[in-house]
């Protein structure tokens, strides 16, 4: 994956706050095709769809990566997919190729899907297709919800830097498959910081139980480390104190007395979207040779114990 400059960063970020002050939907395309997608050709309004991007060859299209729909407000990502879906819907009938993802976005996230999750809703016998894009149903919107999964979300204020690293690996011709942000031992101490933003504040643990499990040992990081060590949302290592089952964690921390049974399942407060959502942005588990040394950096996740490493090195060394 190409390293991004601290140069194309800031300069992104600068453009991205504007995207607040748009007043049209056609500004916010051509914003949001100045921060990210400069060095592609890209239409917006063309034949219906609202933001087109591709690689042309010799004056025809060489590959299409994106067709995207857009709104100038904040809206649900799911009804503006399901929005897509019906405007794109004559151009699949009429044989024109499709492109390699689908998307959504606004003035403050954009989310891609790879177009051939949306195959099973065109073979769907019961999908109101004769609906307009911009009076969308709710029960449409539940049976795009059903059927379009893996979708990767991100927020333009804070994730500018994992957009430009999906659109820079994804977007290249005859790329095949999703490339997700790689975790290493260089990042995975900034990748904890974005999900003790996104995810830990779902986890359902009262202040009363996340003190106990503390003092036990237990701490926020550790259930970064259980998410972050995954297959398809299942912990690899089974040693650790807690571990991820794919719709909750589960706790192998005896505790005495009254509380003790309720750390055996420890389910999220929003039924896991947010998780789902930040861990489609990112490829788990890193790779083998960086697992021992994530374990055995777990201070640099826990502030006060970074703290007194920090004060024990001043002692030992000056």
């Amino acid at each position: 994956m190409e390293k991004q400059s601290p140069l194309l960063l800031h300069q992104t970020l600068s453009q991205v706050k504007e995207f607040a002050k748009v007043k049209s939907e056609k500004e916010l395309r051509l914003k949001v095709k100045d921060a990210f997608f400069g060095e592609y050709d890209v239409d917006v309004e063309d034949e219906r769809i609202d933001f087109l991007v591709y690689h042309e060859r010799d004056n025809f299209f060489a590959e299409t990566f994106l067709w995207a729909k857009s709104k100038d407000k904040p809206s649900d990502v799911l009804e503006m997919f399901a929005q897509l879906l019906l405007t794109i819907k004559k151009k699949i009938d009429a044989g024109e190729m499709p492109p390699k993802f689908l998307g959504v976005f606004d003035r403050e996230k954009i989310a891609f899907t790879e177009y051939s999750n949306a195959l099973p809703i065109f073979n769907l016998n019961d999908f109101n297709w004769t609906e307009r894009p911009s009076s969308v149903s709710k029960k449409t919107v539940n049976q795009t919800a059903k059927y379009l999964k893996n979708v990767v979300e991100f927020r333009f204020g804070n994730n500018t830097s994992e957009i430009i690293e999906f659109i820079q690996a994804n977007f290249t011709l005859g790329k095949i498959g999703t490339t997700k942000a790689q975790i290493n031992k260089n990042n995975f101490v900034t990748v904890y910081n974005k999900w003790a933003r996104e995810v830990l504040p779902t986890i359902g643990l009262s202040n009363g139980l996340w003190k106990k499990l503390k003092e036990n040992g237990v701490d926020d990081c550790d259930f970064y480390l259980v998410d972050l060590l995954s297959k398809d949302n299942k912990t690899i290592i089974e040693k650790l104190n807690i571990v991820l089952r794919e719709t909750h964690y589960k706790s192998k921390v005896i505790i005495k007395g009254e509380l003790g049974d309720l750390y055996r399942d420890i389910d999220f407060n929003d039924a896991g979207e947010a998780h789902a959502k930040f861990w489609a942005r990112y490829e788990r588990p890193p790779k083998q040779e960086y697992h021992k040394h994530i374990i055995e950096r777990r201070e640099l996740l826990v502030p006060y114990l970074f703290c007194a490493l920090c004060a024990t090195l001043c002692v030992l060394y000056g």
